[in-house]
């Protein structure tokens, strides 16, 4: 769940109060998090054998050297 909506959440509860500075730090912890979202969904998805079978052969030819 992204950040700002678990403060919101937070901020529901009885004994949770809202703070600025809270406020602001949800704001940029949120963009970072948007940020590395966006990193994570342009980055090569890596789950395919034939990528696992390549990366293995590639480290069998390290060690021989």
């Amino acid at each position: 769940m992204a950040p700002t909506l678990l403060y919101q959440a937070d901020l529901a509860k009885p004994n949770f109060f809202a703070d600025p500075a809270q406020a602001a730090a949800i704001e940029h912890v949120q963009r970072l998090y948007e940020q590395l979202q966006a990193l994570q969904s342009a980055a090569p998805q890596k789950k395919h054998f034939a990528y696992f079978v390549q990366k293995m052969l590639n480290k069998k030819e390290k060690k021989r050297v």
